[in-house]
């Protein structure tokens, strides 16, 4: 298996992860959970909607993560129930 580039992750994305207790997912998933395309993701997350933290690691990737907490809320606002919102997944 090819070695890492990275030392150890992106700090602040792992302050992002303990903000949250882990319970974030990417725009696409949020767009699948709620029944929207990326387009329409990407609305919410301009207008402040859904809130997105974006950032680069040392290697140049790039992370966008969303709270899972305001896509159960702005599906419950919509009618759009997410499953296993309130749940921890293992």
């Amino acid at each position: 298996m090819p070695e890492s580039r990275l030392k150890k992750g992106d700090p602040d994305l792992a302050k992002v992860y303990r903000r949250f207790d882990g319970r974030l997912i990417t725009p696409s998933l949020a767009g699948a959970l709620l029944g929207l395309d990326r387009r329409t993701v990407a609305t919410l997350i301009d207008r402040g909607t859904i809130r997105a933290f974006k950032g680069r690691t040392e290697a140049g990737v790039s992370w966008v993560v969303v709270p899972l907490g305001d896509v159960a809320a702005y599906g419950d606002r919509v009618g759009r129930a997410v499953p296993y919102a309130g749940q921890r997944l293992r």
